[in-house]
């Protein structure tokens, strides 16, 4: 222990960020979000865990094998005055025990190709916008809220709920229907 290639360190970290990962990520699958994909996870734990030391195994054929892992038991500080760039052909996993925070002084941008899930286990989920608008769309398809328990809309100013038509329906079927030139009980 304490040497320059031990790794007991490291995969005991990897488990337990991993055990996180999965444990979260399932749970999200179960309640509704999108499970983690924890198969390139589960393939770096396994190339760390039985990495070969003594180099007696290596070579071309175990090229493909090859991982770059460092850790520190006092943290770790990667900084530049300029760009920074990561990038992985496949997946990009962050796990945090406690926080995960990501600050940006000017503007913070998120794209994805194929959609975009956040899922919070417990305390909600805030989005707040201090000055400007909060601009939610559905460009294709249609924009749904749901809740357990209610759904408030409040403004200083006036509420404004446009469409073709407005349907309202209680649990017991009784509704209101405005548009098509009237108001249908």
């Amino acid at each position: 222990a304490g040497h320059q290639l031990d790794r007991d360190h490291l995969n005991k970290l990897l488990a337990e960020g991993l055990e996180l990962f999965k444990a979260l990520g399932d749970y999200a699958g179960q309640h509704g979000g999108t499970a983690a994909d924890t198969a390139a996870q589960d393939q770096l734990a396994s190339i760390l865990r039985n990495w070969d030391p003594s180099g007696t195994n290596g070579g071309a054929a175990n090229d493909a094998q090859a991982i770059l892992a460092f850790g520190a038991a006092a943290g770790s500080v990667n900084l530049t005055p300029k760009t920074h760039v990561t990038y992985a052909g496949q997946n990009i996993d962050q796990v945090a025990q406690q926080h995960l925070q990501l600050t940006s002084g000017q503007r913070f941008n998120a794209f994805a190709g194929q959609g975009m899930h956040l899922f919070a286990r417990g305390q909600g989920i805030q989005a707040i916008a201090n000055e400007g608008p909060l601009v939610l769309q559905a460009q294709a398809d249609a924009l749904m809220a749901t809740a357990q328990k209610g759904i408030k809309l409040a403004a200083n100013d006036q509420v404004v709920i446009t469409g073709k038509t407005l349907r309202f329906v209680a649990e017991d079927g009784s509704s209101i229907t405005i548009g098509d030139g009237g108001i249908t009980l």
